[in-house]
């Protein structure tokens, strides 16, 4: 479960605005009517997430379960260029009406930056052991992330 500060946090509730911030993150989880008011977005860039932090749509404060803070992984994105954030929304309608980062992920070409790959990748694997992800892996794709479920 999302643990927020969401009871107290006063989210901007202009579904519009954050609609238009995440679009081209969208992924294949869309809403889908009764019961299944979320969305989820993938591979969103740190700009992304200190946009939504900053316009209110993203608590700072708020985890995913055992998660670090959406603060903490905006601090890793930046200390870590190319690393990206997934999460998810939560319908306008809703009353716990949120943005919730539930991993970080980084694309293959990355991962296998002579330079900064190793960094990356040791990065992504101590936030996984230290926060408890629920997964900490290689998808399909090639790209390594970590997730909180």
């Amino acid at each position: 479960m999302a643990r927020s500060t969401f009871v107290s946090y006063r989210f901007n509730r202009d579904d519009t605005e954050r609609s238009a911030l995440l679009e081209p993150y969208w992924g294949k989880w869309p809403y889908n009517g009764p019961g299944t008011d979320a969305r989820r977005f993938e591979r969103a860039p740190l700009s992304v997430i200190e946009a939504l932090m900053k316009r209110g749509f993203l608590d700072p404060s708020g985890t995913q379960n055992d998660s670090p803070t959406a603060r903490q992984l905006a601090d890793l994105m930046k200390r870590h260029p190319g690393i990206t954030a997934d999460g998810y929304t939560i319908h306008r309608l809703r009353e716990d009406y949120r943005v919730t980062l539930d991993g970080v992920g980084v694309d293959p070409a990355d991962v296998r930056d002579p330079v900064h790959g190793k960094s990356i990748q040791g990065a992504l694997r101590r936030v996984a052991l230290k926060y408890r992800a629920t997964s900490f892996r290689e998808a399909p794709d090639g790209r390594l992330y970590a997730w909180w479920d």
